[in-house]
């Protein structure tokens, strides 16, 4: 049996815990935090992006000018590339399609974990088209999951019958 719980890090990893949107009811209130993510991909600012390209164009070096703001040479040269050929610097939307889930969905989904840890991907799936109307498949819950950072776990394991025996392979004794 399968049951979900929040992602941890390694130990040597910094760490800081934030409360999730939906308060958990059955399961322990130590397993209803997740780890933030250290890591953040944001774009950077119109204002450092004219800065940068302010700077090459007072003369200079792409080198020193990425050294400077604490950019790579490759964002400097980006930057000057578009300014020259759209004058703009706003940065481009994000590539793919949007996701399928909302926030709100999100908060839902990590309220069904914490109802029912051991429920399957179809299960839950069930649960939140019966809660928001939203349908996603198991692969969109399983990935969904996985962004919130929890992980599955299996169920404890339980010894078998121990009045039963069992004989040797092929009726042999």
């Amino acid at each position: 049996m399968w049951s979900y719980s929040p992602k941890t890090l390694s130990s040597n990893a910094p760490q800081q815990l934030v409360p999730l949107r939906a308060p958990c009811r059955t399961v322990d209130s130590a397993s209803c935090w997740r780890p933030r993510r250290e890591v953040s991909m944001r774009a950077y600012s119109l204002d450092l992006r004219q800065r940068i390209v302010g700077a090459i164009n007072r003369g200079g070096s792409r080198t020193e000018v990425a050294r400077q703001f604490e950019v790579a040479v490759r964002t400097v040269d980006r930057y000057v590339r578009q300014a020259r050929e759209t004058g703009d610097l706003t940065p481009r939307p994000l590539p793919g399609r949007p996701r399928r889930l909302s926030p709100t969905d999100e908060g839902q989904v990590i309220q069904l974990l914490c109802e029912q840890p051991a429920a399957t991907l179809p299960e839950y799936c069930e649960r939140l088209a019966a809660t928001t109307g939203t349908v996603v498949s198991p692969a969109t819950m399983s990935r969904t999951i996985a962004r919130l950072g929890w992980t599955r776990k299996k169920g404890q394991w339980q010894p078998g019958n121990a009045t039963r025996t069992h004989g040797l392979p092929g009726g042999r004794r």
